[in-house]
């Protein structure tokens, strides 16, 4: 587990859609340049997820576009598939080099 209280702003946020103490966040991360870097620094968002009302933040990934739980009460009330409750969909940069 990775403390999200650490210097960092929550930026969004999303409660379960049945399970309240489960819930989504992000925070942009924090431009520290280095120096004698040459060498931007880059500045992207972070998804955690908890599953104690914030107690613990458990980190997810970086450079998030979107993030949605993908399960609703409609999955749930569907009987013929089955969604895990912790799946998350998310859209995120996979090179990891855009802002």
């Amino acid at each position: 587990m990775r403390a999200l209280n650490s210097g960092k702003v929550i930026e969004e946020f999303m409660f379960h859609p049945y399970e309240r103490n489960r819930a989504l966040a992000a925070s942009w991360t924090n431009c520290d340049h280095v120096d004698g870097d040459d060498e931007p620094c880059r500045i992207f968002k972070e998804l955690y997820t908890t599953e104690n009302l914030g107690i613990e933040w458990k980190y997810l990934t970086n450079y998030v576009f979107d993030f949605e739980w993908a399960v609703s009460k409609k999955t749930k009330e569907n009987t013929r598939v089955h969604v895990p409750e912790d799946r998350v969909f998310i859209t995120r940069e996979s090179n990891n080099t855009d802002h």
